[in-house]
């Protein structure tokens, strides 16, 4: 199968899943239930929406009872990673937008 074992300090773990596991998956839950919020079923989105709206779709419709419950035993972790995204987006939109003198 390929797998491989590491020794991790659970805290670390914990880190580290919630960076690459949780955090895509909180994300992607997140875009998930804005689209539906700001534009419904509308069926054109479909179309201008790209391989990128069906991946980050397809990661929001995993089991919300799941995550659910990862969120409320690697709390810390996961507000770490929410926040550092949030602070990321901004920065990045406000370079973005600098640039190209947007209002």
């Amino acid at each position: 199968m390929g797998s491989k074992t590491i020794d991790l300090d659970p805290v670390r773990h914990d880190e580290l899943v919630a960076w690459v596991s949780h955090l895509p998956q909180f994300l992607a839950t997140a875009l998930s239930a804005l689209l539906e919020d700001e534009v419904g079923d509308a069926p054109e989105l479909k179309d201008v929406g790209g391989r990128g709206l069906r991946e980050m779709t397809r990661l929001g419709a995993s089991p919300f009872s799941m995550w659910r419950d990862i969120a409320y035993t690697n709390t810390a972790a996961v507000d770490a990673g929410a926040a550092g995204a949030g602070a990321e987006a901004g920065a990045f939109a406000r370079k973005t937008c600098a640039r190209r003198s947007c209002g």
